[in-house]
């Protein structure tokens, strides 16, 4: 079953004008599990697990008003507090409330700490690789700078035969 309609209109010159529009969209919700990302700063990060729990189908009419963009089904599955809601125009979420997400759902202190220090670890591996590549980078700087500065043609010459 597509979700995209053909339709085909004819117009006043005779020929006919294409146009595509879709009829409904397919929402798709998935359980939230401790993650790998290093990119959360501090505490555990959280992924999307490959269980699907819910799937339902809305249909888009001529105007976009027809789409709830409430979160609302993400919501119920976490079922946290109002002060834990995701509803607010920041998705960024504190290490705090990324903890009480999980324990909400059932992991462990063990699996959100393994969580956590995996990611931690990740993060210390690509500050060491940013590092090491800023330092590589200087370093070609340095040697451009040296040959490019007022040694003459005389040196440029000799580096390029």
């Amino acid at each position: 079953m597509s979700c995209i309609k053909h339709t085909h209109t004819s117009s006043t010159k005779g020929r006919g004008t294409k146009q595509v529009s879709f009829g409904f969209i397919r929402i798709r919700e998935f359980l939230v599990c401790p993650g790998d990302s290093p990119s959360v700063s501090d505490g555990p990060p959280l992924s999307l697990s490959w269980e699907q729990v819910g799937e339902s189908t809305v249909e888009i009419g001529h105007n976009d008003e027809q789409v709830d963009t409430k979160r609302t089904g993400f919501e119920r599955n976490l079922s946290v507090s109002s002060e834990l809601s995701l509803s607010n125009n920041c998705p960024r979420l504190s290490h705090t409330e990324r903890r009480a997400i999980l324990r909400n759902l059932g992991y462990s202190y063990k699996s959100i700490q393994e969580s956590t220090n995996n990611a931690a670890m990740a993060r210390r591996e690509r500050e060491k690789v940013a590092t090491a590549y800023k330092m590589k980078r200087k370093r070609t700087e340095r040697i451009k700078e040296f040959f490019h500065c007022k040694r003459g043609p005389g040196v440029r010459a000799l580096l390029v035969s």
